[in-house]
C-alpha cells in the first residue's frame, strides 16, 4: 500500500522497524581537575531605598598554579561595577570555599564567600545556587559556579 497519496513508495505497515544505536564512541574522562575550567554567574541586588543597586556579570575561572585555585574576573574597564571570584579546596576535601567579591569604583565593595560547598567526589562540579542570608533584610547575593565542559 502507498505510504501516503504522494508517494509512489510501498511500505509495510505490520513489519516491527528494529532501530539499532550506532556504536557509541568510549566515554572519555574528564581533564585532571586542575586543567579543569570554571563558569561563574553571580548578581547583587541591594533595596535600600536611598541608593538601590542591581547587578549582575560573569567570568570565567582558570586554574593558578602559585595559589592552588581558581581565579577569575569580569573586569574590562576599571571605571565601571565587576566581580572577581575565587574557588579552592578547603581542607576537608572535596568541600570547596567560594568567594565572590563584587566591587564598585572608588565607592566600596561587598564580598561574600560560601564554606565548605559539597560537590561531586569524582569533580566539583556546582550547580546549586548560593545565596545570602544576611541580617540585612535589603540585600541579596546570588552566585552560580559550573565547570565548564571541556
Amino acid at each position: 500500500m502507498p505510504s501516503n497519496a504522494l508517494s509512489i513508495k510501498a511500505f509495510d505497515t505490520k513489519a516491527p522497524v528494529i532501530c539499532q544505536p550506532p556504536p557509541w564512541p568510549p566515554a572519555l574522562p574528564p581533564p585532571p581537575i586542575v586543567q579543569a575550567k570554571f563558569f561563574v554567574f553571580a548578581s547583587i541586588r541591594y533595596d535600600h531605598p536611598d541608593y538601590p543597586i542591581q547587578f549582575a556579570a560573569s567570568c570565567k575561572l582558570h586554574y593558578t598554579p602559585a595559589y592552588d585555585n581558581w581565579y577569575g574576573t569580569s573586569l574590562t574597564d576599571p571605571a565601571q561595577p565587576y566581580i572577581y571570584t575565587t574557588l579552592a579546596s578547603s581542607a576537608s576535601f572535596p568541600k570547596y570555599t567560594i568567594e565572590v567579591t563584587y566591587v564598585w569604583p572608588i565607592s566600596h565593595s561587598r564580598g561574600r564567600m560560601w564554606f565548605d560547598q559539597q560537590f561531586s567526589t569524582e569533580r566539583p562540579y556546582v550547580g546549586q545556587p548560593l545565596e545570602i542570608k544576611a541580617p540585612d533584610p535589603y540585600i541579596r547575593i546570588f552566585a552560580v559556579v559550573r565547570e565548564i565542559p571541556s
